[in-house]
């Protein structure tokens, strides 16, 4: 009998039990569910908990609700944070983040699964698988292992493919049946590894080791399951890429989902979502080789009528032209060529020299004007400077009226202060000389 009582939202359980030979008799699995976490929910430690671990496998769905494992090097418990507390975190949970956590321990009925119910969580570091791999990423980055110039084309037909994983499970099974559905022509070889653990990356180097020492793998695909990326680290390990990188063969990597990177996947010189599509890429249909093979064969029997059409064609008209029937056809046709070309050539000839006359006789008509014009003009301008010079020289200055007084020594006068009452001074006028002596002066002439 389930008794609810709704102003305190407890669910209170009375189980029937019964004891039969010293054991308790419980009816339903349920039941037996229900009892179990009560005895959880009253252990006082278990009730309100606290405890640090490495995020794995966090999802939010649309309702809000989060649910992850947190783990440590040993163990794992699975979370459950219903909305009503998620909505309260101040950051974004993802995967290898070290948390502090709080809540109480329980069990979820329908499964029996005991899981942890988290109220409150906080950012305590990232884990050290996630530190690895990003260290190691950038490790391979800088050195160019994953760079698209040392990736291997894939073969596009190859007979016999190389597979590296589990032996059990889905995966080479899904492959197989992948394959044989597209092109039943093919062969593999399966080199069974470990795809979980310590020795998975050991294994699979051991797998790139024995194929890269056969001469008849054309290519390899390593391949696996999705699983959280604990189950998917042993495929980032650095001597793993490595050996992958130096794999002369070309390597399809089918690590987990299409959701799932690992540094094998960088490496490999193709990566594939999941193992059934590394299948895909690996080996094209036959139906798809049969239609390309009738396309080409189409065009290429379409390519040759055409072009025997064309030299039919050809043919036909070769055999009805005339140079067949007379065999002066040709000669006639080429002496008319050859006269037609004397008549431009003689064309050419007379008017390049009548264009060159004209050309000559307008230069020299240019030149002819050209030098009478500087000429008078040069003329002008010669007589333009004897005039100034002219009409500067002192003779013409007094022809206009003006006298050159000199005193008895023979210097000029041309202040009123240096010749005095008696002095002898000579007089020159434009047309000759005449002597004077002084009889007064005007000291104040010109005021």
């Amino acid at each position: 009998m389930v008794l609810k009582i709704p102003a305190l939202s407890l669910t209170v359980y009375y189980l029937p039990l019964r004891r039969v030979y010293d054991m308790f008799l419980f009816e339903t699995v349920t039941e037996l569910n229900n009892y179990v976490n009560d005895l959880l929910s009253d252990d006082n430690e278990l009730s309100s908990l606290s405890v640090s671990g490495e995020i794995s496998g966090f999802k939010k769905y649309p309702s809000g609700h989060c649910y992850f494992s947190i783990k440590d090097d040993e163990s794992v418990v699975s979370c459950v944070m219903f909305s009503t507390n998620a909505y309260r975190l101040d950051f974004v949970p993802t995967d290898g983040m070290l948390v502090n956590v709080s809540g109480k321990a329980g069990i979820y009925s329908k499964t029996g699964k005991y899981q942890l119910y988290i109220s409150s969580m906080s950012v305590k570091g990232k884990g050290n698988l996630h530190e690895q791999y990003e260290m190691l990423f950038k490790k391979l980055t800088v050195e160019g292992l994953f760079d698209y110039s040392h990736k291997v084309k894939l073969p596009l037909l190859p007979k016999q493919i190389g597979i590296i994983s589990s032996s059990e499970g889905a995966v080479i099974h899904d492959i197989v049946l992948t394959l044989k559905r597209r092109n039943p022509h093919f062969s593999i070889i399966l080199y069974p590894c470990a795809v979980q653990g310590d020795d998975c990356p050991i294994q699979v180097r051991a797998g790139i080791d024995y194929f890269s020492k056969r001469n008849d793998i054309d290519v390899i695909i390593i391949a696996r399951g999705g699983g959280s990326f604990e189950d998917l680290f042993g495929f980032n390990d650095e001597k793993l890429a490595r050996a992958i990188y130096s794999c002369k063969i070309p390597i399809i990597s089918a690590i987990g989902h299409e959701v799932d990177h690992t540094i094998c996947d960088y490496v490999s010189d193709l990566r594939a979502a999941t193992p059934t599509a590394a299948a895909e890429l690996v080996l094209p249909r036959l139906s798809d080789l049969e239609t390309g093979l009738y396309n080409l064969s189409y065009s290429l029997d379409q390519a040759a009528t055409r072009k025997l059409e064309s030299e039919m064609k050809r043919l036909n008209m070769l055999r009805n032209h005339k140079a067949l029937y007379s065999p002066m056809f040709n000669v006639t046709i080429q002496l008319e060529k050859l006269r037609g070309l004397k008549r431009q050539l003689l064309s050419f000839e007379n008017n390049f020299y009548n264009a060159h006359i004209v050309s000559l006789e307008s230069l020299k008509n240019y030149l002819n004007v050209s030098f009478f014009d500087v000429l008078n003009a040069k003329k002008f301008e010669f007589y333009s400077k004897i005039d100034r010079i002219e009409s500067m020289s002192p003779l013409k200055v007094l022809a206009r009226g003006y006298s050159f007084v000199t005193d008895n020594q023979g210097k000029a006068v041309s202040d009123i202060n240096s010749i005095s009452i008696g002095d002898n001074i000579d007089i020159t006028l434009s047309n000759g000389t005449a002597s004077a002596q002084v009889i007064g002066v005007n000291e104040n002439y010109g005021e």
